[in-house]
Protein backbone atom coordinates (compact mmCIF):
# COMPACT_ATOMS: atom_id res chain seq x y z
CA UNK A 1 0.00 0.00 0.00
CA UNK A 2 1.32 3.41 -0.97
CA UNK A 3 0.43 5.02 2.32
CA UNK A 4 -1.70 8.14 2.35
CA UNK A 5 -3.90 7.19 -0.59
CA UNK A 6 -7.20 5.88 0.71
CA UNK A 7 -8.02 4.02 -2.51
CA UNK A 8 -5.59 1.31 -1.36
CA UNK A 9 -7.63 0.53 1.77
CA UNK A 10 -10.54 -1.37 0.12
CA UNK A 11 -8.06 -3.33 -2.01
CA UNK A 12 -6.24 -4.44 1.13
CA UNK A 13 -9.55 -5.27 2.81
CA UNK A 14 -10.53 -7.55 -0.07
CA UNK A 15 -7.33 -9.60 0.27
CA UNK A 16 -7.25 -10.76 3.90
CA UNK A 17 -4.76 -13.60 3.28
CA UNK A 18 -2.17 -11.60 1.34
CA UNK A 19 1.19 -10.55 2.74
CA UNK A 20 0.76 -6.80 3.13
CA UNK A 21 3.32 -4.01 3.20
CA UNK A 22 2.79 -0.29 3.72
CA UNK A 23 4.99 2.69 2.89
CA UNK A 24 3.85 6.23 3.64
CA UNK A 25 7.06 8.08 2.74
CA UNK A 26 6.46 11.41 4.45
CA UNK A 27 7.11 12.82 7.90
CA UNK A 28 3.48 13.61 8.81
CA UNK A 29 0.63 11.19 9.52
CA UNK A 30 0.94 9.41 6.20
CA UNK A 31 3.69 7.04 7.33
CA UNK A 32 1.45 5.51 10.04
CA UNK A 33 -1.49 3.45 8.70
CA UNK A 34 -3.70 4.02 11.75
CA UNK A 35 -3.14 7.78 11.67
CA UNK A 36 -4.30 7.65 8.07
CA UNK A 37 -7.51 5.77 8.93
CA UNK A 38 -6.18 2.46 7.63
CA UNK A 39 -6.66 -0.41 10.11
CA UNK A 40 -5.44 -3.26 7.94
CA UNK A 41 -3.10 -5.68 9.69
CA UNK A 42 0.06 -4.97 7.75
CA UNK A 43 2.83 -7.54 7.99
CA UNK A 44 5.54 -4.96 7.40
CA UNK A 45 5.68 -1.17 7.42
CA UNK A 46 8.60 0.51 5.65
CA UNK A 47 10.11 3.44 7.55
CA UNK A 48 12.65 5.89 6.16
CA UNK A 49 13.74 7.40 9.50
CA UNK A 50 14.33 6.46 13.14
CA UNK A 51 11.40 8.62 14.20
CA UNK A 52 9.05 6.69 11.91
CA UNK A 53 10.52 3.35 13.00
CA UNK A 54 9.89 4.06 16.69
CA UNK A 55 6.32 5.28 16.19
CA UNK A 56 5.41 2.37 13.92
CA UNK A 57 6.75 -0.08 16.49
CA UNK A 58 4.73 1.61 19.24
CA UNK A 59 1.63 1.33 17.02
CA UNK A 60 1.96 -2.45 17.00
CA UNK A 61 3.37 -2.98 13.51
CA UNK A 62 6.61 -4.64 12.46
CA UNK A 63 8.80 -1.82 11.10
CA UNK A 64 11.49 -2.17 8.44
CA UNK A 65 14.46 0.16 8.22
CA UNK A 66 14.07 1.33 4.64
CA UNK A 67 16.99 3.21 3.12
CA UNK A 68 15.39 4.85 0.12
CA UNK A 69 17.36 4.10 -3.07
CA UNK A 70 16.99 6.11 -6.25
CA UNK A 71 16.03 5.17 -9.81
CA UNK A 72 19.46 3.85 -10.74
CA UNK A 73 18.59 3.37 -14.41
CA UNK A 74 18.46 7.18 -14.50
CA UNK A 75 20.63 8.61 -11.75
CA UNK A 76 24.28 7.63 -12.20
CA UNK A 77 27.65 9.32 -12.22
CA UNK A 78 28.78 10.72 -15.58
CA UNK A 79 32.29 11.79 -16.53
CA UNK A 80 31.62 15.36 -17.62
CA UNK A 81 33.47 18.61 -17.08
CA UNK A 82 32.58 20.43 -13.87
CA UNK A 83 31.14 23.86 -14.68
CA UNK A 84 29.37 24.65 -11.40
CA UNK A 85 30.13 24.57 -7.69
CA UNK A 86 26.67 23.73 -6.35
CA UNK A 87 23.57 21.95 -7.62
CA UNK A 88 20.21 23.01 -6.16
CA UNK A 89 17.48 20.77 -7.55
CA UNK A 90 13.94 21.70 -6.48
CA UNK A 91 10.72 22.98 -8.04
CA UNK A 92 9.27 26.38 -7.20
CA UNK A 93 5.85 24.74 -6.81
CA UNK A 94 7.21 23.23 -3.58
CA UNK A 95 9.23 26.25 -2.45
CA UNK A 96 7.64 26.32 1.01
CA UNK A 97 9.11 22.93 1.90
CA UNK A 98 12.17 22.80 -0.38
CA UNK A 99 13.90 25.78 1.23
CA UNK A 100 14.41 27.98 -1.82
CA UNK A 101 14.47 31.30 0.05
CA UNK A 102 16.73 30.02 2.83
CA UNK A 103 19.22 28.65 0.32
CA UNK A 104 19.35 31.73 -1.89
CA UNK A 105 19.59 34.01 1.15
CA UNK A 106 22.49 31.90 2.40
CA UNK A 107 24.23 32.15 -0.97
CA UNK A 108 24.09 35.94 -0.95
CA UNK A 109 27.56 37.43 -0.63
CA UNK A 110 29.24 34.12 -1.51
CA UNK A 111 31.26 33.41 -4.63
CA UNK A 112 29.67 30.15 -5.80
CA UNK A 113 28.54 29.31 -9.31
CA UNK A 114 25.14 27.64 -8.86
CA UNK A 115 23.23 25.25 -11.11
CA UNK A 116 19.47 25.29 -10.49
CA UNK A 117 17.22 22.55 -11.88
CA UNK A 118 13.45 22.86 -11.42
CA UNK A 119 10.55 25.00 -12.48
CA UNK A 120 10.58 28.67 -11.46
CA UNK A 121 8.25 31.51 -10.59
CA UNK A 122 8.63 35.26 -10.20
CA UNK A 123 9.09 35.10 -6.43
CA UNK A 124 11.93 32.57 -6.64
CA UNK A 125 13.62 34.58 -9.39
CA UNK A 126 13.45 37.63 -7.11
CA UNK A 127 15.22 35.74 -4.33
CA UNK A 128 18.05 34.93 -6.76
CA UNK A 129 18.74 38.50 -7.80
CA UNK A 130 22.48 39.18 -7.85
CA UNK A 131 23.55 35.53 -7.54
CA UNK A 132 25.62 33.66 -10.12
CA UNK A 133 23.02 31.06 -11.14
CA UNK A 134 22.43 29.11 -14.33
CA UNK A 135 18.71 28.25 -14.48
CA UNK A 136 17.88 25.06 -16.37
CA UNK A 137 14.20 25.02 -15.45
CA UNK A 138 12.28 21.75 -15.41
CA UNK A 139 13.91 19.00 -17.44
CA UNK A 140 12.84 15.35 -17.90
CA UNK A 141 14.24 13.03 -15.25
CA UNK A 142 16.22 10.98 -17.79
CA UNK A 143 18.09 14.11 -18.85
CA UNK A 144 18.99 15.26 -15.35
CA UNK A 145 22.36 13.45 -14.92
CA UNK A 146 23.97 14.93 -18.03
CA UNK A 147 23.23 18.37 -16.57
CA UNK A 148 23.51 17.72 -12.82
CA UNK A 149 26.88 15.98 -13.01
CA UNK A 150 28.41 19.26 -14.19
CA UNK A 151 28.23 20.40 -10.55
CA UNK A 152 30.82 19.53 -7.93
CA UNK A 153 28.41 19.06 -5.02
CA UNK A 154 24.69 19.19 -4.24
CA UNK A 155 22.60 20.73 -1.48
CA UNK A 156 19.29 19.80 0.11
CA UNK A 157 17.42 22.47 2.08
CA UNK A 158 14.05 20.74 2.55
CA UNK A 159 11.94 21.29 5.65
CA UNK A 160 8.97 19.06 4.82
CA UNK A 161 10.39 15.68 3.84
CA UNK A 162 11.42 12.81 6.06
CA UNK A 163 13.99 11.52 3.56
CA UNK A 164 14.09 13.74 0.46
CA UNK A 165 14.62 11.61 -2.65
CA UNK A 166 17.04 14.20 -4.02
CA UNK A 167 19.65 13.03 -1.49
CA UNK A 168 20.17 9.48 -2.83
CA UNK A 169 19.75 10.80 -6.39
CA UNK A 170 22.65 13.22 -5.99
CA UNK A 171 24.75 10.63 -4.16
CA UNK A 172 24.26 8.13 -6.99
CA UNK A 173 25.42 10.81 -9.43
CA UNK A 174 28.62 11.21 -7.41
CA UNK A 175 27.72 14.53 -5.78
CA UNK A 176 28.40 14.83 -2.04
CA UNK A 177 25.42 16.56 -0.41
CA UNK A 178 25.26 19.28 2.23
CA UNK A 179 21.91 19.09 4.02
CA UNK A 180 20.19 21.84 5.95
CA UNK A 181 19.08 20.48 9.30
CA UNK A 182 15.36 20.69 10.00
CA UNK A 183 13.05 19.47 12.79
CA UNK A 184 11.18 17.45 10.16
CA UNK A 185 14.27 15.83 8.67
CA UNK A 186 14.80 12.40 10.22
CA UNK A 187 16.63 10.39 7.57
CA UNK A 188 18.66 7.35 8.63
CA UNK A 189 22.28 8.02 9.59
CA UNK A 190 23.33 5.53 6.89
CA UNK A 191 23.14 8.35 4.35
CA UNK A 192 25.79 10.32 6.23
CA UNK A 193 29.52 9.86 5.62
CA UNK A 194 32.64 11.78 4.73
CA UNK A 195 32.36 10.70 1.08
CA UNK A 196 28.61 11.12 1.05
CA UNK A 197 26.89 13.96 2.87
CA UNK A 198 26.57 15.91 6.11
CA UNK A 199 23.81 17.74 7.98
CA UNK A 200 24.49 21.25 9.25
CA UNK A 201 22.38 23.10 11.80
CA UNK A 202 23.09 26.74 10.82
CA UNK A 203 24.16 28.86 7.85
CA UNK A 204 27.76 29.12 9.06
CA UNK A 205 28.18 25.35 9.27
CA UNK A 206 26.32 24.92 5.98
CA UNK A 207 28.79 27.19 4.19
CA UNK A 208 31.82 25.59 5.84
CA UNK A 209 30.64 22.16 4.71
CA UNK A 210 30.08 23.42 1.17
CA UNK A 211 33.64 24.77 1.07
CA UNK A 212 35.04 21.49 2.39
CA UNK A 213 33.20 19.36 -0.15
CA UNK A 214 34.03 21.69 -3.07
CA UNK A 215 37.70 21.67 -2.11
CA UNK A 216 37.83 17.88 -1.90
CA UNK A 217 35.23 16.69 -4.44
CA UNK A 218 37.96 15.19 -6.68
CA UNK A 219 39.02 12.87 -3.86
CA UNK A 220 35.61 11.78 -2.65
CA UNK A 221 33.94 8.56 -3.73
CA UNK A 222 30.29 9.43 -3.24
CA UNK A 223 28.96 7.17 -6.00
CA UNK A 224 30.90 4.24 -4.51
CA UNK A 225 29.49 5.08 -1.08
CA UNK A 226 26.00 4.96 -2.55
CA UNK A 227 26.63 1.67 -4.33
CA UNK A 228 28.04 -0.01 -1.23
CA UNK A 229 25.50 1.26 1.30
CA UNK A 230 22.31 2.46 -0.38
CA UNK A 231 21.96 0.73 -3.73
CA UNK A 232 18.72 -0.79 -4.98
CA UNK A 233 20.27 -4.28 -5.05
CA UNK A 234 21.39 -4.03 -1.43
CA UNK A 235 18.15 -2.59 -0.08
CA UNK A 236 15.89 -4.90 -2.10
CA UNK A 237 17.86 -7.97 -0.95
CA UNK A 238 17.42 -6.87 2.65
CA UNK A 239 13.70 -6.33 2.10
CA UNK A 240 13.24 -9.74 0.43
CA UNK A 241 15.07 -11.42 3.32
CA UNK A 242 12.82 -9.62 5.82
CA UNK A 243 9.69 -10.74 3.94
CA UNK A 244 10.94 -14.35 3.95
CA UNK A 245 11.57 -14.21 7.68
CA UNK A 246 8.30 -12.54 8.64
CA UNK A 247 6.13 -14.18 5.97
Amino acid sequence: SRGGFKQYIPIMNRNPNAYKMYYGAIYKERFNPKANGDYNQYDLVLTDSRMQYDEIKESGYKPFKFLKPCAENIFKELDVEKEYDILFMANAKQKKIKGHKWFFDTMRGQNYKILQIGNLDAEVLGWCDGLDIDFKGWIPRREIPEVACKAKIGVCCSTGDSCPRVIPEMQAMGLPVVIRDSPNLHLWDDFIGYDSCCIMKDKYGFLKAIDMFIENYNYLNTADFYEENLSLDKISDELVNEIRISG
